[in-house]
């Protein structure tokens, strides 16, 4: 599970943690990040739970993200400019 924000495209952080088949937490991350905008820090969200993931070894994973435009930009394979989007 992830999650990131920013307020107003002013001061932005993400978090997250894995869990295992039964809930438990088995690790969890948060990154301060800057200035952006709401998209940017919900896709350092998904690399920063990526980056645990592959830390603890972990093969098989299933990403919970809560943006709409996030899920889009990965399922279709998005690139370029985050910021026209």
């Amino acid at each position: 599970n992830t999650d990131g924000e920013s307020k107003s495209n002013d001061i932005a952080g993400c978090g997250g943690l894995i869990r295992g088949v039964d809930r438990e937490s088995l690790g969890s991350f948060t990154k301060f990040i800057g200035r952006c905008s709401t998209f940017v820090a919900e896709l350092w969200d998904v690399l920063e739970g990526l980056k645990l993931a592959k830390e603890r070894g972990f093969n098989r994973i299933e990403i919970c993200v809560d943006s709409a435009a996030v899920i889009s930009t990965i399922i279709n394979g998005g690139g370029g400019n985050v910021y026209g989007i």
